[in-house]
C-alpha cells in the first residue's frame, strides 16, 4: 500500500526540478503525485504527502526506529520549484531512513528526491 508505484496518467505540465524531465501524474487512489521517469523523484502537494504518510503510517502501528543523521551530501544543490521556480527550503522527515524533501510554501508543493514512501515511515 505504502509503495510508490503508481497507475501513470498523462503528464500533467511540470518539469522535474532535477533533470528537467516532463514529470508523469501517478494516482495511488487515496492520493496522486507527479514522478519523474528519469531520476524517480515525486512532486505532490504537501496535503498528498499528509495523506501518503498518515496511510502509511498506519499500515505499520508501533514501528520503532533510532532517527539517522541527515545526509548533509543531500543539502548540496538547491531544488527550483516547478511552479513558481523559488528556491524550495530543505526539510527533513523522519522515519527509519533519513530522507530530504524539499517543500515550497508559496505553492504548497514538495519534492522527494528518488525516495521510497516506507523509507519515511
Amino acid at each position: 500500500m505504502c509503495e510508490p508505484h503508481f497507475a501513470r496518467e498523462a503528464t500533467p505540465g511540470h518539469a522535474c526540478p532535477r533533470c528537467a524531465a516532463a514529470l508523469s501524474m501517478v494516482n495511488h487512489g487515496d492520493y496522486r503525485a507527479e514522478t519523474c521517469p528519469d531520476c524517480s523523484g515525486i512532486l505532490m502537494t504537501i496535503a498528498e504527502l499528509r495523506t501518503m504518510l498518515r496511510l502509511c503510517r498506519q499500515s505499520k502501528p508501533g514501528s520503532k526506529f533510532r532517527p539517522q543523521p541527515v545526509n548533509l551530501d543531500q543539502l548540496t544543490e538547491p531544488v527550483h520549484c516547478p511552479g513558481c521556480a523559488r528556491v524550495m527550503e530543505v526539510q527533513p522527515v523522519y522515519g527509519p531512513e533519513q530522507q530530504i524533501l524539499d517543500g515550497c510554501a508559496r505553492c504548497g508543493m514538495v519534492w522527494l528526491d528518488s525516495v521510497r514512501a516506507p523509507a519515511m515511515v
